[in-house]
């Protein structure tokens, strides 16, 4: 699928390694592994059958949905339509439910 970034620290991150050292490096690693299954799913019913990645929506947001890093880390996304199809936009990683 493709994705773009709202976030520009995480563009940053994704494209130039800037950044890393705010996360924890297995979050790094996990980020950069996530972003390899988005940027080769056919569309998003892929990140449903990945049970692993716990694709949910986010009950605060009518958009937003999240997928898990590792623990309780997690990027959060939304689709989008666009005039090429469908979108994954990068929001943020979050540690909401951190300790």
């Amino acid at each position: 699928m493709e994705f773009e970034f709202e976030n520009k620290k995480l563009e940053c991150l994704y494209v130039e390694e800037k950044g890393a050292k705010k996360y924890p490096s297995d979050i790094v690693d996990s980020f950069f592994e996530l972003m390899a299954v988005i940027s080769s799913a056919p569309d998003e019913s892929e990140f449903r059958k990945l049970k692993y990645l716990h694709f949910e929506k986010l009950t605060h947001s009518l958009t937003d949905r999240s997928m898990r890093l590792k623990g309780r880390w997690r990027l959060i996304i939304e689709l989008r339509d666009t005039a090429s199809g469908r979108t994954v936009v990068i929001k943020e990683i979050s540690n909401h439910y951190g300790d």
